[in-house]
Formats: C-alpha cells, sequence, structure tokens
C-alpha cells in the first residue's frame, strides 16, 4: 500500500476516493494505518474535523503512513446529519467514498494499528480498547485527563475555542509547505460558522475562531460564504420527517464516571420545546435509555433564550438522589428546577442559553452518586 506525496494537491473528493481504494490494498511491511476519529455525536465539526485532519497528515511531505477519516456512527445515521449532507453535496463528495463506525478494526491488538482523535479526548466505553493506539489529540473540550501510552506531549493540542475545525486549520495554517484548495478550506469554515452563528455567538466565540475563519474565507470564496452557512444553520436544526428516537440519536454524546454509563443528547429547541410535557416523548426517552443499558439519559435543549435540561434515570430510588446532587454542581445556581416526575423518573431543569453540553457536563461529576 505504497502511498506518494502529491504534489498537486486533490480536491476533498478525490482525496476521499483514493484514500477509500488505499484501505482496500496490503500495506508494506513498515506503515502504520491511522484513523482519524471523531466523536460519538458526529456533528459537523466533527466530520470536517475527520477528514480535513487526515488530509493534512495524508499529504505531509514525505508520508509513508496512511490516514484514514472516521465519521463516528454508523453509516445508516448520516441521514440524520441534514447540515452534514448538505455540505457534502455542495464540495461534491461522494457518500460511498466516505468510512464510518464499522470501518474501525474491531482487533484488540494490531502494531500497525494509531488512532488520531479529533473534537473529543476521551474514548466512549465501547471504543475503550482502541485506548493503546491513541498516538495524537486535537480538541476543543475539557480535558478528562486519560492516560494513554503512545501519546507524546507534543501530539497533544487541546485548546478552548468555538470549534475543533478552528485548531485543525490552524494546525494546516501553521505548515509553510501545505497547499489549500478552496474546497478545503470551505470544509474547514463551514463548521466553524455553524458552530458560533456566523462568529457573532458572544458565548462562543474566540479571536482565533475569527481568525482562522477570515482566512478561510479569502479562500473559499463563493464556496462557502455567510448565506451558504446560514442555510447549513438551518438544516442542523431541521427535524422535519424525524422520529422521536431519531431526534434523540441525532446529536447524542455517551459518557461513562466510575460504573455509571449516561448519555446527553443535544435537540433543537424548535424539535423538543413542545415535547417537554409530552408522555409518549417520556416514554421514548426511557426506552432510548433501556435499550442502551444507560444507567442515566439526559437531554439539554437549545434556545434563543433558555435551554431545558432533562434527566431520566432508570433506577426510581436515585431520583432523589440526583435532585440533592444537582444542589451542589458547579453553575448550580444557574440551574431551575421546574418539574421532578416521581411517577416516571424525570427531574426538568430551566437552564441559561450559554449552558451548552461542553459547559455542563464537566460539571455534573456523576461519579459522586455512586
Amino acid at each position: 500500500m505504497t502511498n506518494h506525496t502529491v504534489q498537486n494537491p486533490p480536491s476533498i473528493a478525490t482525496f476521499l476516493k483514493n484514500i477509500f481504494e488505499l484501505k482496500k490494498k496490503p500495506l508494506d511491511t513498515d506503515q502504520e494505518v491511522h484513523y482519524v476519529l471523531g466523536n460519538e455525536s458526529a456533528d459537523l465539526d466533527s466530520i470536517s474535523c475527520a477528514i480535513g485532519r487526515a488530509y493534512l497528515l495524508q499529504n505531509r511531505k514525505n508520508n509513508k503512513n496512511i490516514y484514514l477519516p472516521i465519521i463516528n456512527i454508523p453509516r445508516e445515521d448520516l441521514a440524520l446529519r441534514k447540515d452534514a449532507k448538505q455540505l457534502i453535496k455542495i464540495l461534491q463528495i461522494s457518500p460511498e467514498t466516505l468510512l464510518f463506525e464499522e470501518d474501525l478494526p474491531q482487533a484488540h491488538y494490531n502494531s500497525s494499528l494509531r488512532i488520531d482523535l479529533v473534537d473529543h479526548n476521551a474514548l466512549t466505553k465501547r471504543q475503550k480498547y482502541l485506548e493503546p493506539f491513541v498516538s495524537s489529540i486535537v480538541d476543543h473540550h475539557v480535558d478528562e485527563e486519560i492516560t494513554y501510552p503512545l501519546l507524546l506531549v507534543k501530539d497533544k493540542l487541546l485548546a478552548t475555542v468555538g470549534s475543533a475545525a478552528t485548531l485543525v486549520s490552524y494546525e494546516m495554517m501553521d505548515e509553510s509547505e501545505f497547499i489549500w484548495t478552496p474546497d478545503l478550506a470551505a470544509l474547514m469554515l463551514a463548521p466553524i460558522l455553524v458552530d458560533t452563528s456566523n462568529l457573532k455567538d458572544k458565548a462562543k466565540t474566540t479571536l482565533k475562531d475569527k481568525e482562522v475563519a477570515a482566512y478561510l474565507q479569502t479562500i473559499a470564496g463563493d464556496l462557502l460564504d455567510l448565506k451558504t452557512a446560514t442555510e447549513l444553520q438551518k438544516a442542523k436544526v431541521d427535524m422535519s420527517g424525524f422520529t422521536i428516537p431519531m431526534i434523540l440519536k441525532k446529536d447524542l454524546k455517551y459518557f461513562q464516571e466510575a460504573s455509571l454509563v449516561y448519555s446527553i443528547s443535544s435537540i433543537p429547541a424548535n424539535a423538543a420545546v413542545d415535547w417537554v410535557n409530552a408522555i409518549d416523548f417520556r416514554q421514548e426517552l426511557a426506552q432510548f435509555v433501556h435499550k442502551q443499558d444507560l444507567d442515566l439519559g439526559m437531554i439539554l435543549t437549545t434556545n434563543e433564550e433558555e435551554r431545558h435540561f432533562i434527566i431520566y434515570t432508570q433506577n426510581a430510588e436515585r431520583l432523589s438522589q440526583l435532585q440533592e446532587h444537582m444542589q451542589y454542581i458547579k453553575y448550580a445556581d444557574s440551574l431551575e428546577l421546574i418539574e421532578k416526575d416521581q411517577e416516571n423518573n424525570f427531574l426538568i431543569y430551566k437552564a441559561p442559553k450559554w449552558m451548552s453540553r461542553k459547559i455542563l457536563q464537566p460539571c455534573l461529576q456523576i461519579e459522586k452518586l455512586m
């Protein structure tokens, strides 16, 4: 599977087609296969970072290894991400050339295997078998301080910015010989603009986001202007035609603290605000948690002014324990308990707009419930 450095940079579509074909060929004895792995919510940021960073690493001068971008969901779930599907169409990417969760190696040991994490720094419970192979991290979330035997300090980049794509793009900008193409710039610019509401969300947008976005806009040109970015933002929250289980899965992350495993679904208000009090919605969440064998299921809705934070537990005895615990977490004063549904094991809180999943989850400290 010998790989030669390309002098004229390929388009993103061509790169993905080539890498898809390379995957099928046998390895050379001195080659490593790197899976550039986005997080399990597989939002636009995670997808763009996986593809973009694989593109960067694959096309480095004198590279001899193979870098495979992985969208960390089942292939069938891409249909739930309308913004990603729209960007894929804009960039003329063939969906058949994309790699998904099922393309990850299942073997627990392989000397040529490497994992490069983007947009997260801790593997989920079902992917922990990959921990011995993690060799680099680029992420904008709180450091979960996992020890990876192959990870060197210089290969771990964590910073608080609005989008992980900002960090991956900055990594590209920092390489003097790297050659940009308009479609690559559009691929990386899209999640920055979507995640920061066209750089207008003051709670998320940093100076580095603005600097990188300005640079990318000069290269992407008309391929991704503000109008297109706004259309992607609308597509992101478009839940038309989705069932409740599909909405729960659309932007979902799993977490484990001690032996407790839980999920947090992020749901746009136009899909959830009418359902906060709906019995069928609560029943669907309870069934989802049961099927996934989780201890807790959580939902954080989004809205222009406020959010709702919903907690469901399968253990009825844990409900009051959870309620008490929530009074002492960081930012507890910003959460208002508006309902305790003892019959169905739900707690429902009102939360401020700025309290995103990225901010809230590290504060929960669910392990203290043990």
